[in-house]
């Protein structure tokens, strides 16, 4: 098998995963955007919206958008950093951080029984490539990117 049918099966994997998990957030009522943001400050201590926007891959505004509102439900406050005066910080309230809890338990839940059914090692190596390959691919389009601003 050719590298152009690996990189077309390896596309089709990842569309079938995240048409997966759509249905799964769908299943549940769930919005996904929500859930990341939920999850890079629960999970990954996320603490700006930039932060979150960069690790995910999110635009600003929804990014933005979904913050407000958890601010108005009351689940997290923004505090002016100590640091640096012009960052603020995103912090979950109690009910904030219980509410996470309960809204992300059943995707920990999902996520963990697949990583049984592949097997701990094999999970594991699945991580590390595909950190390994998004760390290529960001290079790549900066690379690209910077090609381009060349011929300009």
């Amino acid at each position: 098998m050719d590298l152009r049918e690996e990189v077309n099966k390896l596309n089709i994997a990842i569309s079938r995963i995240a048409g997966i998990y759509q249905k799964f957030e769908q299943q549940l009522g769930k919005n996904i955007l929500q859930m990341r943001v939920l999850t890079a400050m629960y999970f990954d201590g996320l603490q700006t919206q930039k932060e979150i926007c960069e690790l995910y891959e999110l635009p600003k505004q929804t990014v933005n958008n979904i913050i407000s509102a958890f601010v108005k439900q009351g689940f997290i406050e923004v505090v002016t950093s100590d640091i640096d005066r012009r960052a603020k910080i995103l912090k979950f309230t109690e009910s904030g951080r219980k509410y996470a809890e309960v809204e992300l338990k059943p995707f920990v839940e999902f996520d963990i029984s697949i990583a049984e059914m592949m097997g701990e090692e094999k999970y594991k190596l699945l991580v590390s490539l595909t950190e390994q390959q998004a760390d290529v691919t960001e290079k790549q389009l900066a690379f690209i990117k910077t090609q381009e601003s060349k011929k300009e």
